[in-house]
């Protein structure tokens, strides 16, 4: 592996966890097997993080990121639309650039139907992002096609063993890997400052957080309600959301219709750890994560979780006690319970902190590179 030239193909709008897991696994393959990175820029998602990740060389397909939705069923059209238009340009550099590793982050059909036609010697990773949704379309194509990938990587163990009997595939070409979501810059970038008014908020009252996306996965409606009956017992709690998605409008509604004080919807923000780092308590709603690239950030800046039980990722990372606090998803009056036990009892937490930090010590650049180079 080690000189390789390696090839990212990820067509994407949004999901910011995704974009930071191609490009801290493209860093790691470079600074640890000196590889020669190539990075498919499909719609400009990318230009934003040229200045930063130089050393890569990065290829233009189409410039029409900031035109396209990020989220909802438009933005999935628009990125399978435009992800076959890239096929002439991406099947044009693959001759060029001749790669020895073709690295599939997203939309694994496009390259992967075209296989047969690439040069011979080149090795076809399909790297899993997030918890597979299987219904008979996706069975059918994931069979025809994802079958053809010479390694597959998914982010749990659950994902794994659902591929393996859902699709059939070899279980000797399918393993986990975690994705390299620390890296030292994190730390960094949670000191830098922040608005005067949030950091007053900060410093006057006992915060709780999430980050994502405001979608149906993260289930931040659940987080709300919860709070809106932890306001009501207490005027010292605040909750910040960052994130923006589809449904935003419908959140803003519910908590001006409920009258619900000391929330802050702030929306997207391309520097969360500075407000995770500067708050008590980090938490995830999700119906699904796989493994949450927030909760293992968080769990580094030594900010106590509590959790959903969800699948995949909490379900096997997280611990009850142990590394977080968990609840049954949907289950709004245990969420209550476990918010209420960790405001609590927030100064004898700094065991659960450890044991939080030692689990994002498997989810470095390092330990990403030892991992993979064993498959290829």
């Amino acid at each position: 592996m080690k000189n390789s030239r390696i090839l990212f193909w990820s067509p994407l709008l949004g999901h910011i966890g995704t974009l930071n897991a191609v490009l801290h696994s493209a860093e790691s393959l470079n600074r640890y097997g000196k590889a020669e990175i190539y990075i498919i820029n499909t719609f400009g998602e990318f230009d934003s993080y040229k200045k930063n990740y130089d050393k890569f060389n990065y290829i233009d397909i189409f410039r029409i990121n900031k035109f396209l939705p990020k989220t909802g069923f438009f933005s999935k059209l628009s990125i399978y639309l435009f992800s076959f238009l890239a096929l002439p340009k991406f099947s044009f550099y693959i001759f060029k650039i001749k790669p020895d590793v073709i690295m599939i982050n997203l939309v694994g059909l496009i390259p992967l139907l075209i296989k047969s036609i690439f040069p011979k010697g080149c090795f076809f990773i399909n790297s899993i992002q997030g918890f597979p949704k299987f219904n008979r379309l996706r069975i059918f194509l994931w069979k025809k096609f994802y079958s053809k990938s010479d390694l597959l990587i998914t982010m749990s163990e659950l994902s794994k063993d659902l591929i393996i009997s859902k699709i059939g595939i070899d279980h000797k070409k399918i393993f986990k890997i975690n994705n390299p979501i620390i890296v030292s810059k994190i730390k960094m970038l949670s000191l830098e400052p922040i608005e005067k008014y949030l950091d007053y908020i900060f410093k006057n009252f006992f915060c709780f957080i999430s980050v994502g996306r405001l979608t149906e996965q993260k289930n931040q409606i659940e987080l709300i309600k919860a709070f809106q009956y932890l306001y009501s017992e207490s005027k010292d709690f605040f909750l910040v959301i960052i994130g923006d998605g589809e449904l935003k409008a419908y959140y803003e509604k519910y908590i001006r219709l409920n009258n619900i004080k000391n929330i802050l919807l702030l929306g997207h923000k391309t520097n969360p750890y500075k407000y995770i780092g500067r708050s008590k308590v980090y938490v995830s709603t999700s119906l699904w994560e796989d493994p949450g690239h927030t909760l293992i950030e968080s769990a580094y800046l030594n900010i106590p979780i509590v959790s959903s039980n969800c699948e995949a990722g909490p379900k096997e990372i997280l611990k009850d006690f142990y590394n977080a606090f968990l609840y049954k998803s949907g289950n709004i009056p245990a969420l209550c319970k476990k918010l209420e036990f960790v405001s609590k009892n927030y100064e004898n937490l700094n065991q659960v902190r450890f044991n939080a930090k030692k689990l994002s010590k498997g989810f470095t650049l390092q330990s990403y590179y030892r991992n993979i180079k064993k498959y290829i």
